[in-house]
């Protein structure tokens, strides 16, 4: 029976207003339940800050409920549309009461005075009878291939669906509603599976840039085999592929590349010259094509000093090749310090006058002091030096001719 929109409307805000005082289809056996165990199942509605036995009623008065969760530490009513089974079993929770409708078995079967109400209907009682009203949508909820409910709500009544695992929603609407007694609105979301795009076959060679070497062409193909759909993957790698074409017998002329490093000074003492190279090879001439105009070699004078910037000796002792090494810098005689000096200093050293190699390093005055300034302290050689002169350096120094260095070498 469907009854005028402004009677429904006052009928629901009476029943909701009456609720905690009036006996609405009371049941005395309402304390049927297990305590600490609720049905796991979605709730066709749900009541907030109830107590258990207005719960109770609410679950008599709903055409579709069977049974209840009620939820003791928070007051809220859980009605379910269906019973405890053996394939649907009560779930350990010490904060519900799962209350069963003894004289209930089916769907259709609740009486409101004179009349039943069907599955989608509830019992009101107003002050001079009962009636039963339209609180639910009349269509089950739809299926969704690959998809389930996320999220229901009662008040309006809708739906919200959301994919499986794996699959892709396709469109929008993923949210349907429904009016107390009517159906539901269109479903128009699908869950798909993704499908990754795949390249399709290669078009003929388009025409070549030049008609003389050096020259390019390209094909193209799309990613149409099949095209991504659904969230699926576009194809990996290039829809453009190039070639050269017309590349016989039409020169190429050469080009140079960088130049290399600078070599090392020869003489290392007074005025020399060191050299540096480059190549034709970017590109390398072809077919006939010019080699690089210009010198493949470039000199430059270094050690450019008034006269030699430096000699090396040594204050000979009693012991062969060996004594206090002297440096002569910038027309000056002086001692090197024992900061830093160490084999490899040693070896450079031997080398720059003219030995083969280092066989001793003296230090601590162990050959006596030296005289004049130190010109050279914290020298460090990485061994490959040609002389002394190429290590690092500093010509500031914090020694005592106590700390002059001394060699011996070996031819």
């Amino acid at each position: 029976m469907l009854y005028p929109a402004k009677e429904f409307i006052f009928v629901s805000i009476f029943f909701i207003n009456s609720v905690k005082t009036a006996d609405i289809c009371y049941k005395s056996d309402w304390n049927n339940y297990i305590v600490g165990k609720k049905l796991s199942e979605f709730p066709i509605k749900i009541f907030d800050k109830i107590g258990p036995q207005s719960c109770y009623r609410e679950c008599q008065a709903h055409g579709n409920c069977f049974s209840a969760n009620y939820d003791k530490k928070e007051s809220t009513c859980q009605l379910m549309n269906t019973k405890k089974s053996e394939m649907k079993l009560l779930t350990d929770d010490e904060n519900f009461i799962h209350i069963e409708l003894t004289d209930t078995d089916s769907a259709g079967g609740k009486t409101c005075g004179d009349v039943v109400c069907n599955n989608y209907s509830t019992c009101i009682r107003t002050s001079s009878r009962q009636i039963c009203i339209e609180t639910d949508c009349a269509d089950p909820y739809p299926l969704l291939t690959n998809g389930v409910i996320l999220k229901r709500t009662y008040s309006p009544i809708s739906a919200t669906y959301g994919c499986s695992p794996g699959f892709t929603g396709v469109s929008s609407g993923n949210t349907i509603t429904c009016r107390p007694g009517g159906k539901w609105s269109t479903l128009s979301y699908k869950c798909e599976l993704p499908v990754n795009g795949g390249w399709g076959t290669w078009y003929g060679w388009g025409s070549c840039s030049t008609t003389c070497g050096c020259g390019t062409k390209q094909r193209t193909r799309y990613c149409d085999n099949p095209v991504p759909s659904y969230g699926g993957s576009s194809c990996s790698g290039s829809s453009v592929e190039s070639t050269t074409c017309n590349t016989n017998g039409c020169p190429v002329h050469g080009g140079w590349g960088n130049w290399n490093g600078w070599g090392s000074c020869s003489p290392w003492c007074g005025s020399g010259t060191k050299k540096r190279t480059r190549y034709c090879n970017n590109p390398a001439p072809l077919y006939g094509g010019n080699s690089c105009s210009g010198s493949s070699v470039e000199h430059t004078t270094c050690n450019n000093y008034n006269g030699c910037r430096g000699y090396i000796s040594l204050d000979t002792s009693d012991i062969p090749y060996t004594g206090l090494l002297y440096v002569y810098i910038d027309g000056t005689w002086g001692t090197v310090c024992d900061d830093d000096f160490g084999v490899n200093e040693a070896h450079v050293a031997c080398k720059t006058l003219g030995f083969a190699r280092a066989t001793a390093l003296h230090g601590t005055s162990t050959l006596g002091v030296g005289s004049g300034p130190i010109l050279m302290d914290d020298v460090r050689c990485s061994g490959n030096e040609e002389s002394l002169f190429h290590c690092n350096y500093t010509s500031y120094h914090n020694c005592y001719h106590s700390e002059d260095v001394g060699i011996t070498c070996e031819n």
